[in-house]
C-alpha cells in the first residue's frame, strides 16, 4: 500500500507549481502504475478518491492450489487481477486494452516508460516509445510490477526470458539515466527508515507477503546507499517503516494519512535551497 504515497507526492509538486513542468514519467514496479494513471489523465483529486476507496483485494488472485503449481508458474499470483485493473484505467480514458507504447505517445503529452527485470541476463528490458513501440501498456505494468515469488513472471514475446519487478535490479530509475537527464531529473524512493507510523496489528504473525516484502527491502537498502550519497539532492526519501506493500486491508484514514505525510516531506524536499533553480523535466517513481 505504500505506493498510493505517490499521490502526496503529485499533489505536493502541484502546489508548488512543478507538476506541469513534467514532461516524462519513468516507473517502476507499483510507481509505475501511478505514474501512468497520472499520463493518462487522472486528475490528482480522482488519484485519492481512489487510493482511499478501493478494495485493493480484489486484484489478488491467489488460488489454492498455487502453491502447489508454483514450481511450475513461479509466482503465487497469476496477475490476471492487476492486468483486468490496468485495462479498466486505459478504457475509462478512451484507449484500448491493447494500447500500445507509440500509442500512448501519440496521444499523451507527456511520454511514460517502465522497466522489468530479464532474471536470464541479469539486465533490464526498458519500455519506450521509441523502444518498444509495439509493446502494449499493459504488458509492460505487468511485467514491471512481477514481484518474485508473489506473482508468475511473464515471458519475453521475443527472447522468451522470463521477465520479472524491475526493482529487482534496482529500485531507482535515477541509476540507469545518463548524467545529463539526471540534471533534470526529480526521483521518489521509499525507505524504511522511521517516519510515519501506521497503526498495525502488533500481534499478528508476519505472513508470507510481509516476508517476501522484508527480503526485497533487504536487498535494495544497502545499493541504493551509494546512489543517495552522490545524488542525494535529487532523490526524495520518504520514509515509511511501517507501510506494508500488501496490506490491502489498511483503513481509509490511514491512506489518508500516508498521502498527507508524503505531501508534506515533498514540500520540504522542494523548498530546498538546491531545488529552487533547477527545472524539472523528468520524475521518476520507485
Amino acid at each position: 500500500m505504500r505506493c498510493i504515497a505517490h499521490i502526496g507526492v503529485f499533489k505536493a509538486l502541484e502546489q508548488e507549481g512543478m507538476l506541469h513542468h513534467i514532461k516524462q514519467i519513468v516507473g517502476v514496479s507499483a510507481g509505475a502504475l501511478f505514474g501512468l494513471c497520472y499520463v493518462l489523465g487522472y486528475s490528482l483529486v480522482d488519484l485519492e478518491r481512489l487510493a482511499c476507496s478501493l478494495d485493493f483485494t480484489v486484484l489478488q488472485n491467489i488460488q489454492p492450489e498455487s502453491l502447489f503449481q508454483f514450481p511450475f508458474t513461479f509466482g503465487l499470483d497469476t496477475g490476471d487481477g492487476l492486468e483486468k485493473f490496468v485495462v479498466s484505467l486505459l478504457t475509462r480514458k478512451g484507449l484500448s486494452a491493447n494500447t500500445t507504447f507509440a500509442e500512448l505517445a501519440s496521444k499523451r503529452s507527456i511520454s511514460f516508460s517502465c522497466y522489468a527485470t530479464d532474471i536470464k541476463t541479469a539486465k533490464t528490458v526498458f519500455f519506450t516509445a521509441e523502444k518498444t513501440p509495439t509493446t502494449t501498456i499493459v504488458f509492460a505494468l505487468r511485467a514491471t510490477m512481477s514481484l518474485p515469488i508473489l506473482f508468475t513472471p511473464l515471458k519475453d514475446p521475443v527472447t522468451h526470458h522470463l521477465l520479472m519487478d524491475g526493482g529487482v535490479l534496482h529500485n531507482l530509475p535515477l541509476v540507469f539515466q545518463s548524467e545529463e537527464e539526471r540534471k533534470q531529473t526529480l526521483a521518489i524512493l521509499f525507505t524504511r527508515e522511521k517516519g510515519i507510523h501506521i497503526e498495525t496489528d502488533t500481534k499478528k504473525e508476519d505472513s508470507l507477503m510481509d516476508v517476501i516484502q522484508s527480503v526485497y527491502d533487504c536487498l535494495v537498502t544497502m545499493r541504493n546507499k551509494p546512489f543517495l550519497q552522490k545524488y542525494g539532492d535529487l532523490v526524495c526519501t520518504i520514509p515509511i517503516e511501517s507501510v506494508q506493500v500488501f496490506n490491502f486491508n489498511q483503513s481509509q484514514d490511514a491512506r489518508r494519512e500516508l498521502i498527507v505525510f508524503a505531501e508534506k516531506v515533498m514540500k520540504d524536499f522542494l523548498r530546498k535551497p538546491v531545488l529552487s533553480a533547477k527545472p524539472v523535466r523528468r520524475f521518476s517513481c520507485a
